[in-house]
């Protein structure tokens, strides 16, 4: 039996059943928060606090629109960063994987947050150095 397509939907209840709890009684029900995966190819970090975002995974799929708020977080990875931080972090970087967090009704971006490509304290995995070190060939005696 195939399990790998009910993580997406377990994942998806998970956030959903925290982000109610974390609201508390009197708010359970006015707190909701979708997210959104992506890439920041298709959802571009924001330039400002300001911004709208254009959520689609594909370029002919519908968009749905989430407003970019002086209270949104941003994150490379788990680290909270400023929104600089972030521009800065992805401007240098490939397209990477990113999630949209925004409260529903309303669509205010709560959290950006975008894959981290190396260890956040600035060292290589023994991993990266492997595939980065050359391979040696064996002479032939």
């Amino acid at each position: 039996m195939k399990t790998h397509g009910l993580l997406p939907l377990a994942c998806a209840i998970a956030c959903v059943a925290l982000a109610t709890l974390s609201a508390g009684p009197a708010g359970a029900a006015n707190q909701i928060e979708a997210s959104f995966e992506t890439s920041t190819r298709l959802v571009p970090v924001p330039v400002t606090q300001h911004d709208t975002l254009l959520l689609a995974n594909c370029k002919s799929c519908d968009k749905v629109s989430a407003q970019v708020t002086p209270k949104t977080e941003f994150y490379i990875g788990d680290e909270k960063v400023s929104l600089s931080e972030l521009r800065e972090y992805t401007a240098t970087r490939p397209a990477l994987l990113s999630c949209v967090y925004y409260s529903t009704p309303g669509r205010k971006v709560n959290r950006f947050v975008v894959a981290r490509l190396e260890p956040a304290d600035g060292t290589e995995s023994d991993s990266a150095r492997t595939r980065k070190s050359p391979a040696t060939k064996k002479s032939r005696e």
